[in-house]
């Protein structure tokens, strides 16, 4: 994303990024990176300490003794709510970028998808994170939400409109470049963490019931519970695994259609992939957002519903040109969501915020296209 920010002559001439991380190595970094340590002492740190939090503490503290009055602190999760006060007192403002929806909404999705499958739930967050949570979201000045998932979640947990800055992700057209070769036996494509949250148990037992005439590819580690549970559909001769790849350009060019049924997501990066190399997705509502729509990009079932995605599967199977069109859709929509045009959007309306709050009238130049909709 920063890349992007760094090429465009438009926001250079308003923002200078400055992107802190623990260590990067040297073919690695950018003008833009600022490290908190040198890459071999925090190899060594990662050794002997094994746990990051301290490594993590540094960066946050060298940032912190960096900023400036005015300055704007985009943070991330990991960041508690201790940074956030540290930055308002430095005068600078404080942007949320949340990757998920928050807490208690996320919370609900896993209860939802353990009893779907009826399994005993596990990974439940506890009642000091979803403080800190709340906490960082009263602190924060803005929230970069991308969905509308995210966007009710935060408000759900007292986030005020004013607060909210929807938006999206991307994909970088320079780096993933896939060469479609479609199939007449179909290749369905699942790039996740195999966990229950992300639906692969519902999916295999879907898949298991549709039977198919295709393939159902999976990319990702599994969960240990996945692999023990679902050891019969996973050893099926029409499901593939791959822990671990280093051609993903190349999994998704082989592919026919991108699945993906999660219970709970902010805006899943393998889904901007997925139009890219102009797939038809076949996504729950919770993976789509606002940015595959359905029966233009992709087709939508509700992630626990184990009948629908039985028809949705042999549907997208059996139909190669619903296949063709709904990629086809996908291929053009993708453009409107490379990084370059992201971040010029992500910008515009951050900019345009705190011009308003600081009573300046925003300069022309920087595109003033909404980041979401149809």
């Amino acid at each position: 994303m920063l890349d992007a920010l760094v090429a465009s002559d438009s926001l250079r001439r308003r923002v200078t990024p400055s992107y802190w991380l623990t260590s990067a190595e040297s073919p690695l970094q950018r003008t833009y990176q600022r490290t908190a340590l040198p890459h071999g002492l925090a190899r060594v740190v990662h050794r002997v300490a094994g746990e990051p939090g301290w490594l993590r503490r540094t960066v946050v503290r060298r940032f912190l003794a960096d900023l400036r009055e005015g300055d704007v602190a985009w943070l991330f999760p990991s960041v508690d709510a201790a940074a956030y006060r540290a930055v308002r007192d430095r005068g600078g403002a404080a942007v949320m970028e949340v990757v998920n929806t928050a807490l208690p909404s996320h919370r609900d999705a896993l209860l939802r998808a353990h009893a779907a499958i009826g399994w005993p739930p596990t990974g439940i967050p506890g009642e000091a994170e979803i403080a800190d949570e709340s906490e960082r979201v009263r602190l924060a000045d803005y929230l970069f939400t991308c969905s509308p998932w995210t966007s009710r979640s935060l408000t759900a947990i007292g986030a005020q409109p004013g607060q909210l800055l929807p938006s999206s992700y991307g994909w970088d057209p320079a780096s993933f470049r896939p060469e479609p070769q479609r199939s007449d036996r179909p290749r369905f494509l699942f790039v996740a963490n195999g966990i229950v949250r992300k639906g692969l148990p519902h999916l295999l037992r879907a898949w298991e019931r549709a039977a198919p005439r295709a393939t159902l590819v999976l990319v990702g580690d599994l969960a240990p519970e996945i692999a023990e549970r679902c050891q019969a559909q996973l050893r099926r001769p029409d499901v593939e695994h791959h822990p671990h790849t280093g051609d993903l350009a190349g999994l998704y060019g082989r592919a026919d259609a991108f699945v993906l049924p999660s219970f709970e997501e902010g805006s899943p990066l393998v889904t901007y992939l997925a139009l890219a190399a102009g797939l038809p997705c076949l996504l729950s509502p919770e993976a789509a957002g606002w940015v595959v729509r359905e029966g233009r990009e992709g087709l939508l079932a509700p992630p626990d519903d184990e009948t629908a995605w039985v028809e949705l599967l042999r549907r997208v199977a059996e139909d190669r040109p619903l296949r063709e069109q709904l990629g086809a859709h996908a291929l053009l929509r993708s453009h409107d969501f490379t990084w370059a045009r992201v971040i010029e959007r992500r910008c515009a309306v951050l900019l345009q915020r705190l011009d308003e709050r600081a009573g300046r009238t925003p300069p022309p130049g920087l595109p003033q296209t909404p980041p979401t909709g149809p």
